[in-house]
Order: C-alpha cells, then sequence, then structure tokens
C-alpha cells in the first residue's frame, strides 16, 4: 500500500510518482516538462516518456545516469489528463487536508505519549 493508493481511491486516475528519493533539481524539472507535455494534450505515459527523453538530452554525463530520472512512474490510467478540469478536485482536497490533519495529530499524539507537552 502507499499513497498513491489513497489518491487513487479519492478519484485520481493518474498519480506521478518516485521509487526512491528524488534529486530536487532532476525532480523539478522532469515535473516541469512533464506537465508542459500534458497541456499540450499527450497522454501522460507519453508526457513521461517525452520528459525523461528531454532530461536526457539536455543532461551531462553524470546526471544522465537512471538515478535522476528513472525512479519516475505514473500509476493509473496512462490515458489523456484535462488539466484543470477535473470534477474531483473539491473532494482530492478534503482528503489531503483531512490527511494532513490526521498525520498532525498522530504525531502530537506520540509525543504526549512519550512525555513530551
Amino acid at each position: 500500500m502507499s499513497l498513491a493508493r489513497a489518491f487513487q481511491y479519492s478519484g485520481s486516475s493518474n498519480i506521478l510518482s518516485t521509487l526512491w528519493p528524488a534529486d530536487d533539481q532532476a525532480g523539478a524539472t522532469l515535473t516541469t516538462d512533464f506537465f508542459r507535455f500534458l497541456s499540450q494534450k499527450d497522454a501522460s505515459a507519453t508526457a513521461l516518456q517525452k520528459a525523461r527523453q528531454e532530461w536526457l538530452r539536455r543532461s551531462d554525463d553524470y546526471h544522465c545516469h537512471p538515478y535522476f530520472w528513472a525512479g519516475y512512474v505514473l500509476i493509473g490510467e496512462g490515458g489523456e489528463v484535462n488539466i484543470g478540469s477535473g470534477d474531483n478536485w473539491l473532494s482530492t482536497f478534503i482528503f489531503c487536508f483531512g490527511l494532513a490533519i490526521a498525520i498532525m495529530i498522530a504525531g502530537w499524539a506520540i509525543g504526549k505519549k512519550k512525555g513530551h507537552s
């Protein structure tokens, strides 16, 4: 089970995720390119492929290592995504907000149990 499954349950049909901790610069560049290709009406799987290819095209010998780009995976349908037209944005926001509150309460409870206030 992963956090991606929670997003699927809340109505997200596609989730871009990483398999390991990502490099900040690679993450910013890859996701920016991913969303740029999505906005050009590419299917999400195609947009990720093009973002990876763009990363490799711009990279030097060090940054073309798979650590920087191969950990990005698409979970879901892989089809076309209509950015900004989703009907589930409110339910996703409420779910994420509720999840954040639950994590804060759990952290508070654990700290209180250990004797910290």
